[in-house]
């Protein structure tokens, strides 16, 4: 396996958020693309706005689902998607569900008890199996905890396809006898009695 890191796609712009692109291959093919997103709460300061991040969202979720691999999606998204009577949480998950994604996280992962950090594949995919929040205990030299927000863990399946089978006739040429071949080349090699026949018939002529 190759990892290798870059930008998502020239033709997808990105200014809503942050985002790293990683992209698995075998070999020179690519099995699946990862992408770790972070989204600032919108706010005056930063100038970001839900509508202008669901409409990027919209058009990075159209690029993605169309990604000839593997299509992961996590990180920290500042969208409560635990509630079910926020407008802008029901527009981001329509916007995954109309594209044929999965949001795969159900448990609070937020020290405020809302699931903010997400985990989002093709509703087909198998490449992401038992996935769970849980506390990753980081804290600073004094035993303060440094972070608001706990950790997700899952099993990653991008394994190496089987080898195609494929079988081959042929001959051993060990067992050839040198000299039997040397004959039924001349065999084939040589005129036959109606070539010989032809060819004085034409001299003649």
């Amino acid at each position: 396996m190759k990892i290798q890191f870059g930008e998502i796609s020239p033709d997808i712009s990105i200014t809503q958020c942050e985002l790293l692109c990683c992209k698995i291959f075998e070999r020179t093919t690519l099995r699946a693309v990862c992408h770790i997103i972070y989204r600032p709460p919108p706010n005056r300061q930063n100038g970001f706005t839900h509508a202008s991040f669901h409409e990027e969202w919209t058009q990075y979720m159209e690029f993605m689902s169309t990604l000839p691999c593997s299509v992961i999606i996590v990180g920290d998204f500042n969208v409560h998607v635990d509630n079910p009577n926020d407008l802008n949480s029901r527009r981001f998950l329509s916007i995954v569900d109309i594209h044929g994604m999965t949001q795969h996280i159900r448990q609070s992962t937020h020290a405020k008890g809302h699931t903010l950090d997400l985990v989002i594949t093709r509703d087909e995919e198998t490449c992401i199996t038992q996935p769970h929040v849980f506390d990753p205990c980081i804290c600073n030299d004094h035993g303060h905890i440094t972070t608001d927000h706990l950790a997700i863990r899952f099993e990653l399946d991008i394994s190496k396809p089987k080898p195609k089978q494929k079988q081959v006739s042929f001959r051993r040429y060990t067992d050839i006898n040198m000299d039997d071949m040397g004959r039924d080349c001349l065999l084939y090699t040589s005129p036959s009695p109606r070539d010989l026949s032809t060819s004085r018939m034409q001299s003649s002529a």
